[in-house]
């Protein structure tokens, strides 16, 4: 075995010219006899990182005993790479990501996430808030962190908590490689996971329990060590905080179903997707969130939650919260949810969501067991009531109508249902109305109406209905109809009144007080014309009546209003693409193209302006010269001509910090430590250790060439660096630190 001996001795003898020579040193011990470890493995692993896809993160390999084997930062795609080089008995490796921007909240994550990579055949490895608690449970079963605890975990956690996530299209969200067609699916669901991790620790603070973001995530993670989210896991588990992630999961995914999540108190949807353009540029719109289908399981955990929440809160909001729920499917579309579940239904929730926290323990418990078995006890089905007193019989040719008067005391939609309908009736199947007109005489008997609330079914008693014969009496006809009380000067007037006669006789009608710019139909009854601009003014008095040639029956007298053209305003238009990036120390500068068609003077605005950038409201130019790397969201740019306002659509700005890079040169080592000579073939390659501060190397270049005798590194903050170097032998042992040189990355 070879390992690397103490920092006072050399182990190779060579000179490194940078600015000074910088002495290389390492020992070869033979250990064969004590022990053999694992050869090392020499793999890349990469993978996504955020809830809200993180840029800037500091991601952190550890082996399986906990020491740092690399080091580095997720790119402004929100992804990493990175070469991992550890044996077998190192595995499982844990990942940590710290700091960076979420572009979806703006600012650094709520809480540590965490991923593992199991075995050296993995290849991606997400950074999420699902491979968090993924990790995280398995670390609390016996074993710890294993492949087997991690397989049972993620079954654990996507049974309680996948907020939606699509196993089609994400089967894995540690493992599963992100792409175009399921960004949006990982990017929702793990936004939606954040969110709640979020306000589950806002209202616990509430009761003068500061507990964070990290806390949260390990008293859920704690719990679910038993498979279960029931509050009542390991010795770590909080049954107070699940029954708060509970209700709160609730809310979080009513907000989802309708793709209205919020997030900071606002609805997210552009922010989600311009994230997601963000890190996937190429991506069609097609698939961005709000094309995002719900699926089984989010409608099975939304129903969950929501009867959790009714432990504390019944009301009829909640109860119609959960009916609306229940009338989604499974593949409907987020629009289809919006219709019963907009937007604003979030503070329908919010009562129930700041009680939890102050529940005494019997109702935690109720609260938790229904998050674990999906069932309120409390929920049990009332059957629905129905009343009223149809009529006996109906006149041929005399319409018959009723309707029942039904009720439920759950709230539940009700559905209504006939037998033995006449053949000359219509039934409405929503409301229970019997309606028709029976042409000849006769009996049908043993009618029942019923009603259904999806569970149980209440019915009238059977009941019959005779049609006489009408008698031979003239019946006057009927009109009906609202005529349009005004026109513009230029545009069709158009009325015709709808006419019945029960005697089937022929109809004719008449007018009175006729408009000289319209013309009347005899056998229609239709009133009809093209005022023009001279006929402005008002025509009153108007009567149309109809005659069955025995009596005549008249709408009420209405008058029309002849009103002139108005000067219709053409909105402005406005083009241009800004550039979605700058550097930090170069200058910023877009103005967009706009135009009237009626040459009204134009003004321009914005919205959310980065605090470093000028704008001018006459041409609409957006300049400036940022100097702190960051990202500005949301921006927008609109143009009005003091009628109508149009406005670009919102774009965001990332400024990334200016880079530079450094140059370094070497001889190689031709002896080591104890004095034996050592090949240019025995040398395996060199690694470059440098960072900010002297004695703290966080950031490491590999160079696998043995004979490479130069490099330069790129693509680094411009600033002042310490830098040491080793070098490493066929057998991958590694060299002590040489010296320190300092080096100007410009």
């Amino acid at each position: 075995m070879l390992t690397a001996c103490p920092a006072s001795k050399s182990f190779f003898r060579a000179v490194l010219f940078v600015l000074a020579a910088i002495a290389l040193s390492g020992c070869i011990v033979d250990l064969e006899d004590e022990f053999t470890p694992a050869a090392a493995g020499d793999i890349t692993v990469g993978g996504s990182v955020g809830d809200g896809p993180v840029t800037g993160a500091t991601v952190t390999v550890f082996n399986s005993m906990g020491e740092i084997i690399n080091t580095l930062v997720s790119d402004s795609q929100a992804k990493y790479s990175v070469r991992v080089k550890a044996r077998g008995n190192e595995y499982p490796l844990r990942l940590e990501a710290t700091g960076g921007i979420d572009l979806v909240t703006g600012r650094a994550p709520d809480f540590k996430m965490v991923s593992v990579i199991t075995q050296p055949s993995v290849k991606t490895a997400n950074i999420n808030p699902f491979s968090t608690l993924i990790v995280q449970v398995a670390e609390q079963l016996p074993g710890g962190l294993n492949t087997g605890n991690v397989d049972a975990a993620k079954d654990f956690v996507m049974d309680a908590l996948s907020f939606g996530l699509d196993s089609t299209r994400v089967a894995d969200p540690v493992t599963t490689g992100i792409t175009d067609t399921n960004v949006s699916h990982i990017v929702k669901a793990s936004e939606s996971m954040g969110e709640m991790i979020r306000r589950t620790r806002d209202q616990i603070q509430t009761t003068g329990n500061m507990l964070d973001g990290d806390a949260v995530m390990a008293a859920l993670a704690a719990d679910l060590a038993d498979g279960a989210l029931d509050g009542q896991g390991s010795s770590s588990a909080d049954a107070t905080v699940t029954a708060v992630a509970g209700v709160v999961s609730g809310q979080v995914l009513v907000e989802a179903l309708s793709n209205n999540l919020r997030v900071d108190g606002v609805v997210s949807t552009n922010i989600l997707d311009q994230s997601i353009v963000t890190t996937h540029p190429g991506i069609t719109s097609a698939l961005l969130t709000d094309n995002i289908r719900i699926n089984a399981d989010m409608l099975r955990q939304a129903r969950t939650m929501i009867a959790a929440a009714r432990v504390l809160d019944n009301s009829v909001p909640l109860a119609n919260i959960a009916a609306a729920i229940d009338g989604l499917n499974s593949n409907d579309t987020a629009a289809s949810a919006e219709t019963v579940l907009p937007a604003s239904i979030t503070l329908a929730m919010a009562g129930v969501v700041s009680m939890v926290p102050y529940a005494s323990p019997a109702e935690i418990d109720a609260v938790n067991n229904v998050v674990a078995t999906g069932q309120n006890p409390a929920l049990q089905n009332t059957p629905p009531t129905i009343s009223g007193t149809p009529a006996g019989s109906v006149i041929a040719g005399s319409g018959y109508n009723f309707q029942p008067a039904a009720f439920d005391a759950d709230n539940d939609a009700l559905t209504f249902s006939i037998s033995n309908k006449p053949g000359w009736a219509s039934f409405n199947n929503t409301t229970g109305r019997l309606n028709g007109t029976p042409a000849q005489t006769g009996s049908h008997n043993n009618i029942v109406i019923s009603v259904s609330d999806g569970a149980d079914t209440a019915s009238l008693p059977a009941f019959s209905i005779r049609v006489d014969a009408a008698p031979v009496v003239n019946t006057p006809p009927t009109i009906s109809g609202t005529p349009a009380t005004s026109v513009i000067a230029g545009s069709n007037y158009s009325f015709q009144p709808a006419a019945s006669d029960a005697d089937n006789d022929a109809l004719t009608f008449s007018i009175s007080g006729r408009p000289v710019w319209a013309s009347f139909n005899t056998s229609t009854g239709r009133l009809s014309g093209a005022p023009g601009d001279t006929h402005t003014g008002n025509y009153n008095s108007i009567v149309i009546a109809v005659s069955d040639g025995t009596d005549t029956v008249s709408l009420p007298a209405f008058s029309i209003r002849v009103d002139p053209a108005p000067v219709v305003n053409t909105p402005p238009t406005i083009s241009g693409t800004p550039a979605g990036s700058v550097i930090a120390g170069s200058n910023y500068s877009f103005q967009p193209g706009a135009s009237d068609a009626d040459n009204d003077a134009l003004t321009f605005s914005i919205s959310n302006k980065p605090g470093w950038a000028s704008f001018n409201s006459t041409t609409g130019r957006l300049s400036g010269t940022p100097t702190q790397a960051g990202s500005h969201n949301n921006i927008v740019i609109s143009v009005s001509d003091g009628t109508d306002t149009v406005s670009l659509p919102a774009f965001s700005i990332q400024v990334n910090a200016l880079t530079g890079s450094f140059s370094l040169s070497w001889t190689a080592p031709t002896t080591r430590a104890d004095g034996s000579p050592i090949s240019l073939a025995e040398i395996d390659g060199y690694r470059i250790y440098y960072g900010t501060t002297q004695g703290n190397y966080p950031n490491s270049v590999d160079i696998t060439d043995g004979a490479t005798t130069s490099t330069t590194v790129n693509n680094i903050p411009v600033g002042n660096y310490s830098v040491v170097m080793t070098t490493y032998d066929n057998s991958g042992v590694e060299s002590a630190q040489s010296g320190v040189v300092s080096k100007q990355a410009q």
